[in-house]
């Protein structure tokens, strides 16, 4: 059952993702995927490597990610995010793929570490716009993942809202727990 946020938090990290957001340029007609995050198979045992570990420069790597979000965009090493995301008290692996353009991020993969320390899916987060970590705040190791709704005469650069859906792990897959349009304080 999704936890409930107090309202003072919930608004403090409302704030500070639009902030980061910003007047992200968005090409009209550009959909945004409302689909939920796909788990892979339950692991049988908790990861003893972090997912520092895994290479996500190796095409065999990064190819299937890619690949995941129709092949295009890219993967770089600023947008990797170490955090406990699967809280077995090891470092997992968000892995932002971007769309090298206008578009923002196409969505992300989180790994963990298997004990061979293999790289082990997680789950895609197939949510396009802006995908990121929360790290701080009184709920952390939650994605992030916020998107442009723009409205009637909204500026192309500027969306009167957005759309902010938080995902947190619920010991299967990354499930929503709060989905809501907010106004763009950047506006």
């Amino acid at each position: 059952m999704p936890r409930s946020l107090p309202l003072g938090a919930l608004l403090i990290g409302i704030v500070a993702s639009a902030l980061l957001v910003g007047c992200t340029p968005r090409p009209r007609g550009v959909t945004v995927s409302t689909a939920t995050a796909t788990p892979s198979p339950a692991a049988t045992s908790a990861p003893a490597t972090s997912a520092r570990s895994i290479d996500f420069k190796d095409p065999k790597i990064a190819g299937p990610i890619i690949d995941h979000f129709k092949g295009g965009g890219q993967i770089t090493p600023e947008r990797i995010a170490y955090a406990d995301l699967n809280r077995d008290k090891v470092d997992d692996a968000l892995v932002v793929v971007e769309s090298g353009g206008t578009a923002g991020d196409l969505g992300a993969a989180v790994f963990a570490a298997a004990e061979d320390g293999k790289p082990r899916l997680l789950g895609y987060i197939d949510r396009a716009g802006k995908v990121e970590v929360r790290l701080g705040g009184p709920v952390t190791g939650v994605i992030v993942a916020t998107s442009a709704v723009p409205g009637p005469g909204d500026p192309q650069c500027c969306p009167s809202k957005l759309r902010e859906v938080i995902l947190q792990w619920d010991g299967k897959q990354f499930a929503v727990i709060t989905d809501q349009l907010i106004d763009n304080p950047r506006r």
